[in-house]
């Protein structure tokens, strides 16, 4: 089953119990029908608003210390929170299991073009129509952009190998170009690394990856999935890849993360040794990918010279 299916199964279900809740509780208490629906919509928000709270009161209990430049108010920390939030209500529910219907470029074949192009790899648990805000910022910098669809984490992460190594290739092939810059979010970027421990990175000109478990999260303990397995803290997975990638890593890497993400726990995680890495603040898991200054450092680091043979300390 793709991921979008999943989501499609998830939407219907939340929305069927929550409405069922609703119609309930509006007979018994002898409300109009309509309350029906405002029970569910508030059903909804309180069962998304109770998961992100508990998710960000891990992270901060997980967390590294915090750099004093890089510390926030609790007032900011509540707009942290709203914006994740409203990010994950919206994708989630919404956005995502209805792409088919609106983002018909998620799905779509490689195209040829003439501008720069970059190919962006999404995270567990989501599709390609996960970075329409990205996609849009990129085309205004005067990138073409390509996606590619990664399998279930139900499956090993390794399963999004050869589905990546199609579309890198394709896309190269059909621009006559012999290598592309990938930007990757959360576990994509864990399937950009396993490509390359697996194919070597001839392909790739340069890696980004925004909110990556390099070295795992706590909260892939919460999961049963096979992915959520693998990204567990000192997993086989994780550590067979390290061994493979060895001590010198010949594409461009850089690694952008925020001291809030509410599902990378502890941040520090989201750095690989040998990478650049640029740490954020005040910003969600999901909102890195939204975020008006991750979007402006990434065409940064688009636009910027090479650097080649990072090599670990």
């Amino acid at each position: 089953m793709s991921v979008t299916a999943l989501l499609q199964l998830l939407m219907i279900g939340e929305w069927a119990l929550n409405l069922a809740l609703g119609a309930l509780i509006a007979h018994a208490l002898g409300l109009a029908p309509g309350w029906a629906l405002a029970i569910a919509v508030s059903f909804w928000a309180a069962a998304r608003l109770l998961t992100i709270g508990n998710a960000f009161r891990l992270a901060l209990k997980w967390g590294d210390p915090i750099p004093s430049a890089l510390r926030i108010t609790r007032a900011q920390l509540l707009a942290c929170f709203t914006r994740e939030f409203l990010a994950v209500a919206r994708s989630f529910s919404f956005l995502q299991p209805l792409a088919p219907l609106w983002a018909r470029w998620a799905f779509a074949e490689p195209r040829r073009g003439s501008r720069p192009v970059v190919l962006l790899v999404h995270g567990a648990m989501c599709n390609a129509s996960v970075w329409y805000s990205m996609r849009r910022a990129l085309d205004q910098a005067g990138f073409d952009t390509e996606v590619v669809n990664l399998p279930s984490p139900r499956q090993p992460i390794a399963i999004g190998v050869p589905v990546l190594a199609d579309r890198i290739e394709a896309i190269c092939k059909l621009r006559g170009i012999e290598r592309i810059p990938v930007v990757a979010h959360s576990m994509g970027g864990l399937v950009v690394r396993a490509y390359i421990a697996a194919q070597g990175d001839a392909w790739l000109e340069q890696v980004i990856t925004i909110a990556t478990p390099h070295a795992g999260t706590l909260f892939a303990n919460l999961g049963t999935w096979r992915a959520f397995q693998e990204m567990r803290p000192g997993s086989n997975f994780l550590k067979a890849l390290a061994a493979k990638e060895g001590p010198k890593r010949h594409v461009d890497m850089t690694c952008l993360y925020s001291h809030h993400d509410n599902i990378v726990a502890p941040p520090s995680n989201a750095t690989l040794p040998g990478a650049k890495s640029i740490a954020y603040s005040g910003i969600g898991h999901v909102s890195l990918i939204r975020d008006s200054r991750v979007q402006r450092q990434v065409i940064v680091e688009l636009r910027r010279p090479r650097v080649t043979n990072w090599t670990t300390s």
